[in-house]
């Protein structure tokens, strides 16, 4: 048997196996999920337009300007199109490539006889396309739309998480500010007390011990107010970053923090992977490291490449259109690779082991996010628990502050008390701000952690395990 003849069979070899049907990719299955969440307020679909819900028209507004100018925002949205465009590049091979050519020359021969001078032009049109035989060009389309589709995916995960970081920068906003206004009618108080004991100690009802620790108090709350004030301004600052403003710390329009309301349906954990943007971006990355797969193992079966050309020629290029002179041609070519130091083997393992990284970074991140939404279902209830009774301490503790100055200042208890009722009234006044503050940032958090969408806007879901998602026509 000639080489030739061994080359041939190798090659017969090669096409046949080519021709078997590969196997059919199996999901990943998710084990352990439950029926209901373990911390279940409604049983009811998760609500769209999570926004309004909030009662806040301001917010909504910077949410809007967000989208028009957040940087990063605008970055993905750019990436979107790269990819977008990747798909078209991806699906040319697949259509026979046409060009024109127009090539002309001049050249001169001289001999001792005579000198002789040529003129050639041509102008043709020329085909080249690789026959599509066994499905890679298909399977790298493919692949390249799918990655379009995890990018959009991607890109509304990113709108979702842009409207709750706006939310939670515009609620620390009200917060240091509410906070700053607890500050500066403490130290208003705390002025109007020294002024009644100084009297006093003027008097001689007083001890001069009681002036000097209302004195303290007052410039430790000076120096509160001070650094609170930069507080506010930071937070002003980091809001503006968020909205693409320049970040001056000017301050935004004045408001109490919003309330919190009502409860939130969570829906089942068995429909968080198809509403969660993110889950959909990480499973479509999924199919699309499998088409990568096809791509990588069909890239070791022979190239059909035909290429073409037709055009005519003259040997004056003013004469070119007017020439007889045609002239056409069609060639078809097999390339197989045969040795590449296992190059093309290494590359579809690398998209094997690549597809099984992605499978378990696509399970961790979905228990993460039945994780998250528990998380946040627990401290729904827990937070609320905590403000409520803060609202009674908060209560009590001011009453208690402003009946132990009345009887301080009728002799009945020491200045010790009076100093002890403040910082217990001014504990729980600064609790139930913040508490508040922290149930508005859990319900942000419940709402993104749930899938739903701030707008109230239908998307188009990819459900895991749908394998046509992401087909590509023929």
């Amino acid at each position: 048997m000639t080489p030739g003849h061994i080359v041939i069979q190798g090659l017969g070899v090669l096409i046949l196996s080519a021709c078997a049907a590969t196997p059919e990719y199996q999901p990943p299955a998710l084990t352990d999920v439950p029926e209901t969440w373990y911390k279940v307020t409604v049983e009811q679909p998760v609500q769209s337009a999570w926004l309004v819900e909030l009662h806040d028209p301001e917010l909504q507004a910077l949410v809007s300007e967000a989208l028009q100018n957040n940087h990063d925002y605008a970055a993905l949205s750019a990436e979107v199109e790269q990819a977008r465009q990747q798909l078209t590049i991806s699906g040319a091979p697949r259509i026979p490539e046409l060009s024109a050519g127009l090539t002309a020359s001049r050249s001169r021969v001289q001999t001792p006889a005579a000198t002789t001078t040529t003129e050639r032009a041509e102008l043709s049109l020329d085909l080249n396309w690789e026959v599509d035989i066994w499905g890679r060009l298909r399977a790298a389309q493919k692949q390249a739309a799918l990655t379009l589709a995890a990018r959009e995916a991607e890109l509304e995960q990113m709108r979702q998480t842009l409207a709750a970081d706006v939310g939670n920068a515009w609620y620390d906003v009200l917060e240091a500010r509410k906070l700053l206004e607890l500050y500066q009618g403490r130290l208003k108080n705390l002025e109007h007390n020294l002024d009644i004991i100084e009297t006093g100690y003027r008097q001689g009802l007083s001890p001069a011990l009681d002036v000097y620790l209302t004195r303290s108090n007052v410039k430790q709350e000076q120096a509160r107010v001070s650094a609170q004030q930069q507080a506010v301004a930071t937070a002003a600052r980091q809001l503006q970053l968020v909205l693409g403003r320049y970040p001056d710390g000017q301050d935004f329009p004045r408001q109490p923090l919003p309330p919190v309301d009502g409860s939130v349906p969570a829906g089942l954990p068995s429909e968080l992977v198809g509403r969660r943007p993110e889950l959909r971006s990480a499973w479509l990355d999924l199919l699309a490291a499998d088409a990568g797969v096809a791509v990588a193992h069909k890239q070791r079966f022979p190239h059909l490449t035909i290429t073409g050309s037709a055009g005519q020629g003259s040997d004056a290029l003013g004469h070119l259109l007017d020439a007889d002179q045609g002239f056409w041609s069609l060639a078809g070519g097999l390339l197989q690779p045969l040795f590449n130091a296992g190059d093309l083997a290494a590359r579809e393992q690398q998209a094997r082991l690549r597809l099984k990284q992605l499978e378990q970074q696509y399970q961790s991140r979905v228990f993460q996010a039945f994780a998250e939404v528990e998380t946040a279902l627990t401290q729904e209830s827990a937070l609320e628990t905590q403000y409520q009774q803060y609202l009674d301490a908060e209560k009590n503790a001011v009453a208690a502050e402003t009946l132990s100055f009345e009887q301080y200042q009728r002799g009945l208890v020491n200045y010790a008390t009076v100093l002890e009722s403040q910082r217990r009234a001014f504990d729980a006044q600064s609790a139930v701000v913040q508490l508040k503050r922290q149930r508005l940032g859990n319900r942000i958090l419940l709402y993104t952690a749930l899938g739903g969408d701030f707008g109230g806007e239908e998307h188009e879901q990819i459900q895991p395990g749908d394998s046509q998602a992401g087909e590509v026509s023929p």
